[in-house]
């Protein structure tokens, strides 16, 4: 998720997202802190996912506890996009009402019942998921800007993403190439032919 303003190119976006930030590391390495996640039937720990770690010094701000008048729960429900464009900076509470929405609110209103009924924003078969969220900063007020930040839903703090750039990643992040690459791969299977059992082996090419 990007904020910005109108007048805010991609390209001073773009620019700012290779030089400012990595979001992704190679294997997984050198991210700063480590994060369990647990089933839910045996609540034992299966395994530990890294996640990016703080600025040395930088603030570091709680999400929101409320719903903020439930307006994200209600735009959720109805599957409903809002665009709403102004060069005035965007509250830094709006940014932490977005993690929650997409972070830690587990459950929408149910439109039947929106006071009282509940019901999960996101599909889930009772397991918990390693689902990322990060939202780019370009005008947002009460934080130095630009920024990259990451929510953690074990702890309810966004975090500012540790700056190191990786070009490639956040092209293929950002959409700007192909989300899914062709491959092409050779299975080499044995074939028995013959009494005495000699081998015959075929290539077999899968697109």
């Amino acid at each position: 998720m990007v904020i910005a303003t109108p007048d805010q190119t991609a390209t001073e976006f773009i620019e700012f997202t290779h030089e400012a930030t990595r979001l992704y590391r190679e294997n997984r390495i050198a991210w700063g802190r480590r994060v369990a996640f647990f089933n839910n039937n045996s609540r034992a720990r299966s395994r530990l996912v890294d996640v990016p770690k703080a600025y040395a010094g930088d603030a570091i701000f709680a999400a929101p506890e409320d719903d903020q008048a439930g307006l994200l729960s209600r735009i959720l429900l109805r599957r409903k996009s809002t665009r709403n464009f102004s060069k005035s900076p965007v509250p830094i509470s709006i940014v932490g009402d977005l993690f929650r929405q997409a972070v830690m609110a587990r459950k929408l209103p149910d439109p039947s019942e929106l006071i009282n009924g509940r019901r999960r924003s996101y599909s889930s078969a009772g397991a918990i998921y390693a689902v990322e969220h990060y939202i780019i900063g370009l005008n947002v007020d009460g934080v130095p800007n630009p920024f990259i930040a990451y929510c953690s839903p074990q702890n309810r703090k966004i975090i500012m993403v540790e700056p190191n750039a990786d070009r490639n990643e956040l092209r293929k992040a950002l959409g700007l190439e192909q989300a899914v690459l062709p491959a092409f791969a050779v299975v080499q299977r044995s074939i028995w032919s013959g009494q005495l059992g000699n081998t015959r082996k075929e290539a077999i090419a899968l697109p």
